[in-house]
């Protein structure tokens, strides 16, 4: 009678059905995840960022600014639309470059490229906003974080760009160099490397600048041909926290600028003015 038992009660065990296949998962049971399971949809794009936070730390712009790069994965089974990636502020000298396309296919990633090219010596922070069709986050973010050192020789703009002049015309831009460090700072040398068309003015070197004080120079670029133009120019100082600071100026040369040529002119006076006989003057035209 007691084996007759055991047996009825083994039989109404409804795990005692299954039986184990040759890989040793159970037959008869439902191995599909459900909703809310790890396995994305395979009708749908998911996203997903290789890092979520970028501490750049403590910079010294002499040693050079950093870059990050972070992977926009899609690992759904269709592809994803990136519909937007900004910054929340803009102005915190976070700046992302530019994606090589904003559809990223199945199994593939875009990469996006962050800069930091702190303005100040305060700790700053932002946020990276990516916005797409991912129907589960539709929204995703990069908290950015980092500061510069202390002591700094300050110039803006930096980058000092003339934007487009056009060709035989010139362009003059003030560039405003403070001194960032806590001691009595001399500029004295400046050193240009690149295009000849763009230059900057070094009267009266050497400069002295006590801490937090200002100097204006001015910066030139008159173009002799069409397209980009850039140099740098490098400041050579006395100082042993910022011995030397890299300056970078760029334009691009447009047509439709003003000519330049040259005139013989036999007369005492003419249209241009009182000039002396047989005299030579440029005429702009």
């Amino acid at each position: 009678m007691l084996s007759l038992m055991m047996l009825s009660l083994l039989a109404c065990d409804p795990a005692s059905s299954d039986k184990d296949d040759d890989d040793g998962h159970l037959m008869g049971t439902d191995t599909q995840p459900t909703g809310g399971g790890s396995t994305p949809p395979t009708d749908a794009p998911d996203i997903e960022l290789s890092v979520t936070e970028i501490d750049f730390g403590e910079i010294d712009p002499s040693d050079g600014l950093p870059s990050e790069t972070v992977l926009i994965s899609n690992l759904g089974g269709v592809e994803l639309n990136l519909s937007a990636v900004y910054l929340v502020y803009g102005d915190q000298g976070f700046s992302l470059g530019d994606l090589q396309t904003d559809v990223v296919p199945s199994g593939a990633d875009v990469a996006l490229t962050i800069d930091f090219s702190p303005k100040a010596a305060d700790a700053v922070t932002d946020t990276v906003v990516i916005a797409s069709d991912d129907p589960d986050e539709p929204t995703l973010e990069i908290a950015l974080s980092g500061s510069r050192v202390a002591a700094w020789l300050d110039a803006s703009p930096d980058p000092a760009d003339f934007g487009e002049v056009g060709v035989g015309c010139r362009e003059d831009l003030d560039v405003t160099l403070t001194n960032e460090t806590s001691e009595l700072l001399r500029i004295l040398e400046l050193e240009i490397a690149g295009d000849e068309v763009l230059s900057i003015d070094d009267a009266l070197l050497p400069w002295t600048l006590g801490p937090e004080e200002s100097h204006v120079v001015s910066a030139s670029f008159r173009p002799e041909e069409i397209g980009a133009a850039a140099a740098t120019v490098t400041l050579l100082t006395d100082s042993v926290d910022v011995p030397e600071r890299d300056l970078e100026l760029s334009g691009a040369g447009i047509s439709g600028g003003a000519q330049t040529d040259t005139f013989d002119v036999d007369s005492t006076t003419g249209a241009f003015g009182i000039w002396g006989q047989s005299e030579r003057r440029d005429a702009v035209v």
